[in-house]
């Protein structure tokens, strides 16, 4: 398959990047310390989002596997996702001063809205354009690589000139948000014009009762979902408190951009990294190897003592964190991709939709919960982040909320990886039958 083309399927992960990138650490921190809700109130808008997202991802993971138009299954979804993205987007990046929890959890109900509506049928479409081991992942390291430079993009906002400084301030959040409302249709359309047409045969139509006894039954994809549950919760309590731990404790909090580009960099240049070493250890033990890596490495921050002298060695520790990342934003894509093979040798279904939604939401649940946790743990440790100075109590709170639990969730993900069944030798299997079948 032709780089160029699989250069243009990727391009919707730099504007969504942008958009979401910020959603985990940035923009509940700036919320926190910029506007009237609290950190109690943060934590439970972002609890209810999965309540929604739990019935929104499978519906429109649904309706793209059945959709049928002269422009594909997937590609109507995209065109219509621009609009709420770009919408709620301008809403939820330039907050008055009064914006309450009605104001925060509206906007971003209708962000992770319109992500879905993009998201979930973008990466369905990429798991059809091959059914080769090694070529889903070389199509899923162009969607990882493509996000690292989004984020990096947006997270340079505020080292810009015309800000007095570079902290996130009102100013640069909502120039922020205006870059992400053009940068939507800038890159999605392109996609939409020039990215390649799927390989992988349909299958038919799946029912919603089908659907539901088919997931029911496939327990790799259960196993897989359980393992980026605790990744993603582990990291999502890590993202939360980065921020506010440079702020508030590393008294950092004019090097947060710095700190987050160079942490996106490294995650970038460590990509092709990890595709090799999938195509060493496979899929499933690369994912393992990043989570014991991230078990030695998360400790090492509470040796970053307070003060600016801290920051070349917390930049240090976030750039070794990136590279660890590599992993969790090329291997689950392509792990997935075998998985609904699985399910389509057995029940002759396409629902590459309906699975991408599944692993969609359980990532945004993921970090949700781990956010939302660490929010509620903080509040319980009394950490007030408009606070200049805070207690030792709530430092000591800051740093197991970042650190300890992390640990502790991210070891039973390496347990229950080592599990996965679905490896290279087994999938060329289903593959080769799938192709005959065909």
């Amino acid at each position: 398959m032709k780089t160029g083309r699989l250069l243009a399927y990727a391009l919707p992960m730099i504007p969504l990047s942008m958009m979401m990138g910020p959603i985990g650490a940035i923009i509940p921190a700036f919320y926190a310390k910029y506007t009237a809700i609290s950190l109690a109130s943060i934590g439970t808008a972002l609890f209810l989002i999965r309540l929604f997202d739990a019935v929104t991802d499978q519906v429109i993971g649904y309706l793209s596997d059945i959709t049928r138009s002269q422009y594909g299954r997937r590609k109507p979804w995209l065109a219509g996702g621009i609009i709420v993205c770009m919408i709620s987007s301008y809403f939820l990046y330039s907050p008055p001063a009064n914006a309450g929890f009605v104001y925060f959890f509206t906007a971003i109900f209708f962000l992770y809205l319109g992500w879905t509506l993009i998201a979930v049928p973008h990466l369905a479409w990429g798991s059809e354009l091959s059914r080769d081991y090694k070529q889903r992942t070389r199509i899923s390291s162009f969607v990882a690589f493509l996000g690292p430079v989004g984020f990096a993009v947006i997270m340079a906002v505020p080292l810009l000139p015309i800000f007095d400084n570079s902290e996130m301030t009102p100013d640069s959040i909502f120039l922020m948000g205006l870059i992400v409302v053009v940068a939507l249709p800038l890159f999605i359309i392109p996609c939409l014009m020039f990215a390649p047409r799927t390989e992988v045969t349909d299958q038919g139509n799946p029912s919603m009762i089908e659907l539901f006894n088919a997931v029911r039954r496939n327990k790799p994809f259960w196993l897989f979902i359980a393992v980026l549950l605790f990744i993603g919760a582990a990291l999502g309590m890590l993202g939360t408190c980065i921020v506010l731990y440079m702020d508030s404790y590393l008294k950092l909090g004019d090097k947060i951009s710095h700190v987050m580009i160079a942490n996106m960099i490294a995650l970038l240049l460590s990509i092709p990294l990890w595709v090799k070493v999938v195509y060493l250890l496979g899929k499933h033990k690369a994912l393992a190897l990043s989570c014991v890596f991230n078990i030695v490495v998360f400790p090492l921050i509470l040796l970053v003592p307070p003060g600016q002298d801290s920051f070349l060695p917390f930049l240090s520790w976030m750039i070794v964190v990136g590279v660890s990342g590599g992993a969790t934003t090329v291997v689950p894509m392509a792990i997935l991709g075998d998985i609904i093979d699985y399910d389509t040798l057995k029940s002759g279904a396409n629902r590459a939709g309906n699975y991408f939604a599944l692993m969609g939401f359980v990532q945004k649940a993921s970090a949700a919960i781990g956010g939302g946790t660490a929010f509620f743990m903080l509040s319980y440790f009394a950490f007030d982040a408009k606070a200049a100075d805070q207690t030792p109590t709530a430092i000591f709170g800051l740093q197991l909320t970042m650190v300890g639990f992390p640990i502790i969730i991210t070891a039973l993900a390496i347990f229950l990886v080592l599990k996965f069944p679905l490896d290279a030798r087994r999938h060329d299997i289903i593959r080769r039958r799938l192709e005959q079948r065909a």
